[in-house]
């Protein structure tokens, strides 16, 4: 059987895997919906021509 220090350690390290993976998919969620954010700003959706201004 492992040395369950040896398992705990791994646990951990997977852990601190998995929390990374997390931080990283969020931080890219975070960046696509900026990237949507400033297309929107730099290139604002057109008015209709029914629009009156």
């Amino acid at each position: 059987m492992d040395d369950p220090r040896k398992l705990k350690n791994e646990l951990e390290v997977a852990a601190r895997i998995a929390g990374s993976l997390t931080d990283i998919r969020a931080a890219q969620e975070v960046e696509r919906y900026m990237r949507e954010v400033e297309a929107k700003l730099r290139f604002p959706p057109r008015p209709s021509a029914d629009v009156v201004i």
